[in-house]
């Protein structure tokens, strides 16, 4: 069986670094969160409310990993020295998967109280 490629090629695909231990978790989730929190800076209550205003696990991924995408969400971070490509050498789905546990407990947490309220009170 011949695999496409050389093995130069592969190695070079081959991630050298896994998030394997509670640091390694603990350090990602702070990136992840300077990333959400430079995202939403100076955004307004209505547009947090919108679920299209709001980061995806697999935009916060490529930003960590340096990968490029044509979403405006990934191109603003491009230029951001401190967290594009933060997590290049890294395990793409050790870093998805942080992400995608991590980015929806992140909105829950920090969406505006004002707003959490009043649809509370529309619910009862």
């Amino acid at each position: 069986m011949q695999i496409a490629g050389s093995e130069e090629e592969r190695n070079l695909m081959m991630p050298t670094m896994y998030v394997d231990t509670h640091r390694d978790k603990a350090e990602l989730e702070s990136e992840i969160r300077k990333i959400l929190k430079d995202y939403h800076h100076g955004m307004a209550v209505s547009q947090w409310m919108d679920p299209n205003n709001r980061m995806k696990p697999l935009d916060v991924t490529k930003v960590l990993m340096g990968i490029r995408s044509k979403r405006e969400n990934v191109m603003r971070f491009q230029t951001d020295r401190t967290v594009w490509e933060r997590r290049k050498e890294y395990d793409y789905n050790d870093i998805l998967k942080v992400c995608e546990a991590f980015v929806p407990h992140f909105y829950m947490e920090n969406l505006p109280t004002t707003a959490l309220s009043s649809k509370k009170a529309v619910l009862r």
